[in-house]
């Protein structure tokens, strides 16, 4: 269609280039202290003093290159060794204190014949420190399983710090856990993923488990420098452990974000073969990109290494994503033994609210508005399901404590315990209204072909996104409501033969968050790139000008920046269902472009969205006001429709149309996501 092909070249280029450049508490006090001695491979046996041990170490060097142990998938796995864009394998590993050798980032072989080396060292004096042989028992366990060592030459440390570590885990199994999309923070918009390790100990009260955690720790920073670094690799990430009720605090109670634990099935030998190299991982910190090496990518690779059989990271493409490491990780057979989904404090709140009648409601508002008189309310309403009622109101000022920047609990929450305690048990039947599971949401890269009309003809129109999601896409699997795009690229070619960049939006970010009286959490909207303006063109000054004052229109790219804030209402024409809203967000607009009075245009705007989604359709109606006069240049009016038909998970068919004033368009694309 003879689309510029330099732009597609400049935006894959430009995240080659992003994903090319270079939170938690460490892991468990007790784990590693001390330094690791360098060695290089060359005349590195002048601490063995027993000629016998010297000639059995040759002995186990020739094996190692004969066999070439250096080159397995299991050691480059140990050591993270990948291939970068010159196609020279480097370790993805940034801590020096994870290597022996001092060439051990970029030669596994280097690195493979010191460690054996290390393994032969004398006990540390200092008693802080710990062995080699300790330090990395998943390299001397694997090794050892190979080349035999001869227990007479060789010295078997005793570990004890690890295997008292192991101790208090005592692991049963292992859960890969994801915590919903959290839009009020950018670290959390993607979701997030981290293990669960259940311990035999704690059967029957599992929140005393552990969790394994890969993070980025950027400390104090703004949101938006906290997305730039962590989309160019700004911040170290690390491993850590930590209990397991710290995050259902955090996620499921502070945040109000839902969790979804997929039980997997390991064996023994797989089991502690994770354990092993989780402790390795203390040593270790790697750059954590967003959209790349993030905490889904890092999980899996430790998973990898536990069972040698799976190949999920070779599955998973360019961007690696919680969700879509979750559908993986499903779709691989006899992994996933049981899924087990823990709602939020919030969804708890908004699911009893669904099933309350309207006397009800009336009570829980009167409550949880004066939380007074409990008992005498309680007397007052005789047909009202009580315990539903009460329920519903500890949840909500339990959540509001938490919320709240004292953490004081209501005044009134001992009464309602109180009065709670003498009611009898209602038998109250919520709805199976379970959300769907991340591993069924869409694929986050999209491209499009579409074929529309305008006021200036007919076009072809291309589009591409790296990622993530837009208001129109399916919500199954994903945060509703919500929009997150990187690199949203859109090119045109009209008839005759013009091309048109038509926009790219750099970030593009919304989150219509239903507003009410107990999470009161506001909708925003940010959008930052390039867009296609509507201007008058510039032209001399002629006679018929005098009586028709419109020029002809004509479209010009112009930098843009939209930051909106508002409130949004769930469901305001379409029952109980959670899957339409009503959002109104106000805000400011600035675009630059020479077409424009003293190359720019700036001022307030007003937006009004409402979406609604049933079965596999969606649509969505739009209208917005931006006030430009004060800049010297024409208000502009935008309104639209627009509807998406799901084909199945990564196939969409949409038809959309626009209008402004002098102008308006319409628009049928088919969207592949992958």
């Amino acid at each position: 269609m003879g689309f510029p092909i330099y732009v597609l070249i400049f935006v894959g280029f430009f995240f080659a280039f992003v994903s090319s450049v270079k939170s938690h508490p460490n892991l468990i006090s007790q784990v590693f202290s001390g330094q690791v001695s360098k060695t290089d491979s060359k005349g590195a046996l002048s601490h063995i003093n027993s000629l016998d041990r010297k000639k059995y170490i040759q002995e186990l060097i020739g094996k190692i290159e004969e066999h070439e142990l250096y080159d397995t998938k299991h050691w480059k796995r140990l050591l993270r060794y990948k291939k970068n864009l010159l196609g020279k394998e480097t370790s993805e590993i940034d801590s020096k204190a994870y290597f022996f050798s001092l060439k051990g980032n970029t030669n596994p072989k280097e690195e493979m014949i010191s460690t054996l080396l290390s393994f032969f060292e004398e006990e540390p004096e200092d008693p802080s420190r710990m062995h080699p042989q300790c330090f990395f028992p998943e390299r001397f366990f694997w090794m050892n399983s190979i080349l035999h060592f001869d227990s007479s030459l060789l010295t078997f440390r005793k570990c004890s710090r690890f295997e008292e570590w192991k101790k208090v885990l005592d692991l049963d199994h292992i859960r890969l856990v994801f915590a919903s999309y959290y839009m009020q923070a950018p670290a959390s918009m993607f979701g997030h993923s981290f293990f669960k390790m259940n311990s035999r100990n704690n059967q029957s009260s599992e929140l005393l488990d552990y969790g394994v955690n890969f993070a980025a720790d950027p400390g104090e920073i703004s949101p938006i420098s906290y997305m730039i670094g962590g989309l160019t690799g700004g911040y170290p990430g690390k491993f850590g452990i930590f209990p397991y009720y710290l995050k259902i605090n955090e996620y499921n109670h502070l945040e109000g974000r839902d969790l979804w634990e997929y039980k997997l099935k390991l064996n023994e030998e797989e089991k502690e073969r994770f354990l092993r190299h989780l402790w390795e991982m203390g040593r270790a910190d790697f750059d954590y990109y967003f959209l790349t090496a993030n905490c889904a990518y890092q999980l899996i690779q430790l998973l990898e290494v536990a069972k040698p059989s799976l190949e999920i990271n070779a599955k998973a493409g360019k961007i690696v994503t919680p969700s879509g490491t979750m559908e993986l990780v499903f779709q691989e057979n006899d992994l996933v033994e049981e899924i087990v989904y823990r709602p939020s404090l919030n969804t708890k709140i908004r699911e009893n609210l669904n099933v309350m009648r309207d006397d009800e409601k009336r009570m829980f508002f009167r409550l949880f508005g004066e939380g007074e008189k409990i008992a005498s309310e309680i007397k007052k309403e005789d047909k009202v399901r009580k315990t539903l009622v009460l329920d519903t109101l500890l949840l909500s000022w339990q959540y509001g404590s938490l919320q709240s920047d004292s953490g004081k609990e209501h005044p009134g929450y001992g009464e309602l315990l109180s009065e709670r305690s003498k009611l009898a048990e209602e038998t109250v039947v919520l709805p199976e209204r379970k959300p769907f599971p991340p591993h069924h949401a869409h694929s986050l890269s999209r491209v499009s072909l579409g074929y529309g009309n305008s006021s200036l003809g007919n076009f072809s129109e291309l589009q591409y996104r790296i990622a993530y999601h837009d208001l129109l896409n399916s919500s199954r699997g994903q945060s509703p409501h919500s929009e997150l795009e990187f690199f949203s690229t859109k090119l045109r070619n009209y008839e005759g033969g013009r091309q048109e960049w038509t926009s790219m939006d750099v970030l593009k970010l919304s989150s219509l968050s239903p507003y009410d009286s107990v999470t009161r959490k506001l909708s925003y909207s940010f959008r930052f790139g390039w867009d296609t303006a509507l201007v008058s063109e510039k032209r001399k000054f002629e006679f018929s000008d005098l009586f028709w004052k419109e020029k002809d229109p004509i479209r010009r790219q112009a930098a843009n920046l939209d930051v909106m804030a508002g409130y949004s209402f769930a469901n305001p024409f379409f029952g109980k269902e959670e899957n339409s809203i009503f959002s109104l967000l106000g805000g400011i607009s600035a675009q630059g472009s020479s077409y424009f009075h003293q190359g720019q245009r700036f001022g307030p705007q007003v937006s009004g969205q409402y979406l609604h989604e049933w079965g596999d359709f969606k649509i969505h109606f739009l209208y917005g006001y931006r006030y430009y006069a004060a800049s010297g240049n024409e208000d502009q009016f935008t309104s639209g429709i627009k509807l998406r038909y799901s084909l199945s998970k990564d196939h969409e068919l949409r038809f959309e149309y626009g209008r402004q004033k002098r102008y308006d368009e319409c628009f049928l694309s088919y969207h592949y996501l992958f």
